[in-house]
């Protein structure tokens, strides 16, 4: 198998879904309908709040069918290709191909904050334990490890357990004859992962990679690469926030049970009346989120909207061509003629005119290929770019460049951009998350450029 890289809780094949509150176990229940596929989905970010006293469960359900039909078109790959169909197929070589043996592994991958500690009964479980029992039948656990808040468990393709519980190996005709059973869907279980603080949002993410080979001879095989998405929906990882739970006191008076301390990286935002214009519009942001403030200063000024009426959607990623928007917006909305620049572009699309008024500008820039690619979600380090052009393009100067040896992450900051993020940080645009990292090719969330406008409205452009 190709090693897999993980995605808060990252589990397999890009998992983790919406969020559903289970009221009967008053567990938070953060469920996975995934299926197996060779295309990687957009992100997209769920959040859900959990309360003190409740612990989170994840699960992920993995839907194999698309592995199982890559395996039926790749094995008649082979047979057209060594003219095994019909007559005159050679019944030695037929012979050979149904004892070829099947091979790969793949990587369950879970990462999360490290101030989490998973149940040992996951992390140091027996071999296959949280996985379905059909799981088992062909698939064999290699090892499971915990390091730095990432949970890997390393899974192989082996034969089926004979009568003495001994392992032999799986070959084309077993598998063929056997392939909705053998490779089954799976499904894997988190339970009791305690949510240790108040005040802080919890990433969990999961993916997971994979590879089979068919080895009928030596330099004769075929590989299928696949990797879980999700089956429905196009989220990936979920965003839990952890919250005191209130409890009803004498007189009515409601009051904040077992209250902990909130970490000193967690913004505390007051109950301002921008905050309150966020909590009562989007029923997903709550006026403790660190980013209530933002959110209700540009919804108010127009300078974003939400995803739907009442929701604000704030862990969505961010486009290239959605910051470009919200910038052509602060920039009052300047009338352009539409150039037909780039190949990708369309000139009915909302972004149309702001791309055109932002490369005229020089705010934004397309790619050599001819495309500006206005879905592609943006990095960090990229946002600090736009956002120092536009500073440029308004004629600020005055901006003293901020220490990146400051960030335990500064020697991943792109050449590029490293003037870029130094700007931002300067600026007061753009600061560090927990750990002392700066993170410049993280995923901006919609609830991060929300706080960079405000800032920037604030502090810059005044």
């Amino acid at each position: 198998m190709k090693k897999v890289l993980a995605a808060v809780l990252a589990l397999t094949m890009l998992f983790t879904s919406s969020l559903v509150m289970a009221a009967e176990t008053e567990t938070l229940k953060v469920p996975a309908d995934l299926q197996a596929s060779d295309i990687l989905k957009t992100n997209y970010r769920d959040t859900l709040t959990l309360e003190d006293g409740e612990n989170a469960c994840l699960k992920a359900t993995i839907d194999m069918s698309v592995v199982r039909d890559k395996f039926e078109e790749e094995l008649k790959f082979i047979e057209e290709t060594l003219n095994l169909v019909g007559e005159g197929a050679n019944p030695e070589l037929r012979e050979k191909l149904d004892k070829a043996e099947v091979t790969g592994s793949f990587e369950l991958v879970l990462t999360y904050d490290s101030s989490i500690t998973l149940p040992e009964e996951i992390t140091k479980g027996s071999e296959m334990s949280g996985f379905n029992e059909e799981a088992s039948l062909i698939f064999r656990e290699v090892e499971r490890t915990v390091e730095d808040g990432k949970f890997t468990v390393k899974i192989e393709v082996v034969g089926p357990k004979d009568e003495e519980g001994n392992r032999g190996v799986c070959t084309v005709k077993e598998l063929n004859d056997n392939l909705s059973t053998w490779l089954c869907d799976m499904s894997f279980d988190f339970d009791n992962i305690d949510i240790p603080m108040v005040g802080k949002n919890y990433k969990f993410t999961g993916s997971m990679k994979g590879n089979t080979r068919i080895q009928v001879a030596s330099g004769l095989g075929q590989d299928i690469e696949f990797i879980a998405v999700p089956k429905n929906k196009e989220d990936i990882f979920a965003v839990v926030t952890m919250k005191e739970k209130e409890t009803q006191q004498d007189g009515g008076v409601v009051t904040p049970s077992n209250k902990r301390p909130t970490p000193n990286n967690v913004p505390v935002v007051d109950d301002t009346p921008n905050s309150t214009i966020a909590v009562n519009q989007f029923k997903d942001v709550e006026e403790e989120d660190w980013f209530a403030d933002a959110v209700g200063y540009v919804a108010r000024n127009g300078y974003m909207n939400g995803t739907e009426t009442d929701m604000f959607s704030p862990y969505l990623d961010t486009t290239r061509g959605m910051v470009t928007t919200i910038l052509w917006r602060l920039a009052g909305s300047p009338s352009v003629i539409f150039e037909e620049k780039y190949s990708d572009v369309d000139p009915k699309e909302y972004y149309a005119q702001a791309i055109t008024w932002g490369t005229q500008h020089r705010v934004v820039k397309g790619y050599p290929e001819g495309d500006f690619r206005p879905d592609q979600v943006i990095s960090r380090e990229e946002m600090a770019a736009v956002f120092n052009r536009y500073a440029v393009y308004k004629g600020v100067t005055n901006i003293v460049p901020g220490d990146l040896t400051v960030f335990a992450d500064e020697p991943e900051v792109s050449e590029w951009a490293y003037e870029n993020v130094q700007w931002a940080v300067g600026a007061g645009l753009m600061q560090g998350k927990g750990g002392d990292v700066f993170d410049p090719l993280g995923l901006t969330k919609r609830s991060e450029l929300a706080a960079v406008i405000m800032r920037y409205c604030e502090n810059i452009a005044k």
